[in-house]
This record gives structure tokens, C-alpha cells and sequence, in this order.
């Protein structure tokens, strides 16, 4: 999907004016040099002297003096209200149990990742960060730091990449390493980035990590990765899960679903390839803003005179969303933001627009 582009226009207004015929006056009929029942001198059946049939002297068959109502486009500042949607995946070995699982994780992940290319700020992050004999090291930044454009670079790295048999899993550890944040400076998870941020986890197991980062299977970390989930979302941050395979550790990943702030307060459980790809697109759908911004309108920028489009279609106005078919003013009077209702939000949201574009100038399309 391409970047979801913003248009805005001034329209140039083209005057009017009325050209008045002159009536013959008496009770006998008006002379004229023609053979027509009009007082003019041509052979028409109108009061002026062109060829048409209407009353003023241009070349339309329309009462005024122009050929058309225009409404010309001109560049605004205009800034779309991002999301950051950071990917934690799950390298642990039994992502290898069976052979082809992590292939099918790639073949889903790069799927999403190419349905909403450009929809939203992408990460992407493992842990561990290092593949080896009860590996439990998260202790570098992110991969893929929180950025336009970098999907490509990601499903790259995905298909040179693979888990290696006996590696851990330290959930606890990752949240910790984005809790310090301000020491790698990420785009994720700053506040000085703009853009909500969400942690997405796609995790196949249990932690066997722990905060101390030693490789110990069968205890139960469910709170301490609590205790993350509320300090990453006391950050801004919101936590969703999704369990792939069988072996997921349901009672964990219900856990941090309920404390990461979404309306995902369940994990979302995925059997295979097919069924990962739909829950990662439905998380990826939910979160994309509908909400876009101008920035320092011009003065002329007239609110009752403007439309938004769809690939070229008009979306109507929809006062506050009442109908929730087309779009609304968020912050009236000041008309600085605007936000797509449901059904339109929908359509953004299911990767179905290409370019969302907009002019000034010409009177607003309502609901019918």
C-alpha cells in the first residue's frame, strides 16, 4: 500500500456577469435585420446578438457570461496522525518445532507488512537478540527502530534470519530493554516522536528467562511481565499479544493483553500461517489512525467549501459522525483536524485506499 497522501486546494473563484438583453418597446413588433422574432440582428431566437439561445453573449447556452465553475487545487501544510506499531518476535528454538514454523511466521509477518506498507511507523525487534545454547541476551537495540518505509528491509532481514534450536525466550527482558528507552534513544516507544505507540508481541512459549536473564525453564513470570506491561503503557506504550502455535503461554499472554490498554484484553491465538496473518492484519487494521491534521490553514481556507477523496471518490460530511459513513471535524471551530467515521475509517483501516486527497474552494458534499 502506498503512503496515504494529503492533497489540499484553494479554489479560484471566476466572476460572473450578466449581460442584459434590450426589449423592443410599443405595441408593434421589434425590427430587426434578420428573419427571426427577436430584436436583435441575428438569426436566433434569443435578445442578443450571438448565435446561441440564451440571454447573454457568451458561447454556453446558460444565462451568465462563464463556460464553467472551477475549482483549482493549491498545496497545504497537512500531516497525517501516524501510529507506531513495534513488532516483538518470539526466536526462541521451539520457533524451529516444527521445521517450517518460523518459515510460516515470515510468510505472515511479510504479508502484513505489505498490505499496510506505508499505513503506519513500523519496528521490528526479536528476543533474544543473540541465537545460541540457552541464549537469554537482550541487551542491544532494537533491529528495526520505528520509521516510514522500512517494511522492505524487514521482510529482508526475516528471510536471511532463523531461531536456533535451544534458545530462550526473555519476554521480561525485551519489555525491560524498551523501558529504557531514553539509553537507545528509540523512535517506538519517545514521546518526542510523534505518534501513538503499540508493542505488538508474537510470542510460541512460555519465558524461560526471567529478569535476571537465566535460562530456566518452568517458573512463572506472569507478574513480573505484568509489572512491564503497566510501566510500558504509563509510558504511552499499549501491549497486544498474539500466541502462535500450541504451545503458547496462554495464561502469560492473556495477562499482558489485559494490562496493555487495547481493546485486544485477550490474546489472540493463532494455529497456523493462514490464522497469524488474519490476526496480525486485524491488529494492523484496528490501530491505523483516521485521523488527519492541517497545519496552519490558509485564512481563505473556507470549512463550508471543502472535500476529501478517496482515490478521486468524494467521502460526504457526516456531522459528527452521526450517519458513520463519511468524515467530521474533530476540533470545529478552529477546523484543523479531521476525522473519517466508521464505515470510511474501515476502508482505510482493510488497506482498500491508495491516496486520500482534498480541495478548498467548492461546496461541501454532505450525506444524501
Amino acid at each position: 500500500m502506498t503512503r496515504i497522501a494529503l492533497l489540499f486546494g484553494l479554489a479560484a473563484l471566476v466572476s460572473l456577469a450578466l449581460v442584459v438583453g434590450c426589449e423592443g418597446s410599443g405595441d408593434e413588433p421589434a425590427s430587426s435585420s434578420d428573419s427571426d422574432s427577436d430584436s436583435d440582428s441575428d438569426s436566433d431566437s434569443d435578445s442578443d446578438s450571438d448565435s446561441d439561445s440564451d440571454s447573454d453573449s457568451d458561447s454556453d447556452s446558460d444565462s451568465d457570461s462563464d463556460t464553467d465553475t472551477i475549482c483549482d487545487e493549491q498545496n497545504f501544510p497537512i500531516e497525517y496522525v501516524p501510529v507506531k506499531l513495534l513488532i516483538a518476535l518470539d526466536m526462541s528454538g521451539s520457533m524451529v518445532i516444527p521445521s517450517y514454523k518460523y518459515d510460516q511466521a515470515v510468510e505472515a509477518i511479510s504479508a502484513m507488512l505489505t498490505t499496510f506498507e506505508g499505513a503506519m511507523m513500523i519496528g521490528f525487534d526479536t528476543y533474544p537478540d543473540v541465537w545460541g545454547s540457552q541464549s537469554c541476551v537482550v541487551d542491544s537495540p532494537i533491529w528495526f527502530d520505528c520509521d516510514w518505509d522500512i517494511e522492505p528491509d524487514i521482510i529482508d532481514w526475516l528471510n536471511t534470519n532463523a531461531p536456533v534450536l535451544g534458545t530462550g525466550d526473555p519476554l521480561v527482558r525485551e519489555m525491560d530493554m524498551l523501558l529504557d528507552y531514553p539509553d537507545y534513544a528509540f523512535n517506538c516507544t519517545s514521546e518526542e516522536v510523534p505518534g501513538e505507540p503499540y508493542l505488538l508481541v508474537v510470542a510460541d512459549g512460555d519465558d524461560c528467562c526471567g529478569p535476571d536473564g537465566n535460562y530456566n525453564c518452568g517458573n512463572n513470570w506472569v507478574t513480573e511481565l505484568v509489572e512491564r506491561t503497566t510501566a510500558l503503557l504509563a509510558m504511552g506504550v499499549k501491549t497486544i499479544t498474539v500466541g502462535y502455535g500450541d504451545n503458547a503461554d496462554e495464561e502469560a499472554l492473556d495477562a499482558i493483553a489485559a494490562a496493555g490498554g487495547t481493546e485486544f484484553d485477550e490474546y489472540l491465538p493463532a494455529a497456523d500461517s493462514e490464522a497469524l496473518q488474519d490476526a496480525l492484519e486485524s491488529v494492523a487494521g484496528s490501530i491505523i489512525s483516521c485521523i488527519f491534521e492541517i497545519d496552519e490553514p490558509d485564512a481563505s481556507a473556507d470549512p463550508d467549501n471543502v472535500n476529501f477523496y478517496f482515490d478521486d471518490e468524494v467521502v460526504p460530511y457526516d456531522e459528527d459522525c452521526a450517519a458513520g459513513i463519511g468524515w467530521t471535524w474533530v476540533d470545529p471551530p478552529d477546523n484543523t483536524m479531521i476525522e473519517f467515521c466508521e464505515e470510511a475509517c474501515n476502508e482505510l483501516q482493510d488497506g482498500l485506499v491508495d491516496e486520500v486527497s482534498a480541495k478548498f474552494g467548492c461546496p461541501t458534499v454532505g450525506i444524501e
